[in-house]
């Protein structure tokens, strides 16, 4: 796989990692976290540390595409599914 594909596709599935996870997070786990508010860290701590996170999510993201790209040569996406 050339740079040009690796990049796009890391961003591909790091733009649906962000999206999954803001709906999953902050749609359908909303009242769960509202129940067990003193269990999570407060929207001031994760702003201070969402650069790091969003960091994270990117090289997962990165990691993901190379795993797939090295173990599912053959089949593409019907393969790796």
């Amino acid at each position: 796989m050339n740079a040009k594909k690796f990049a796009f596709s890391s961003i591909a599935v790091f733009v649906f990692i962000l999206v999954f996870e803001n709906l999953f997070l902050d749609i359908l786990m909303q009242s769960l976290y509202e129940q067990t508010a003193s269990l999570w860290r407060t929207e001031e701590e994760m702003n201070n540390n969402r650069v790091w996170l969003i960091l994270g999510q990117l090289i997962v993201s990165m990691g993901f595409v190379a795993l797939f790209t090295k173990a599912f040569k053959r089949g593409g996406i019907p393969e790796g599914v």
